[in-house]
């Protein structure tokens, strides 16, 4: 990243990070991701599961529809709803 700073290298580190559970690192380069392109809807996309993870479903949700709206898969529905209902079971 010191030499190529773009958004995949910036993704594949927060992915990384995000698989060995070290979210405050993954969320750092997210925001970065979207900072760079706020057009890159798996940055979104892998920025719910992190809300979702650390039980910020509001967040995760709203991450999720602009996952969706800017990749178009319809797919994301799937987790719109189940962070709605983890968010419904929260209250």
């Amino acid at each position: 990243i010191g030499i190529n700073p773009s958004v995949t290298n910036y993704f594949d580190r927060a992915l990384s990070y995000f698989k060995m559970q070290n979210f405050k690192l993954a969320k750092r380069d997210l925001d970065k991701i979207l900072e760079m392109d706020s057009d890159f809807g798996a940055g979104y996309l892998l920025r719910g599961f992190l809300y979702e993870q650390t039980k910020k479903y509001k967040k995760a949700i709203v991450d999720y529809e602009v996952s969706k709206k800017l990749t178009g898969k319809n797919e994301i529905d799937m987790f719109i709803a189940m962070a709605q209902r983890k968010s419904e079971r929260k209250r």
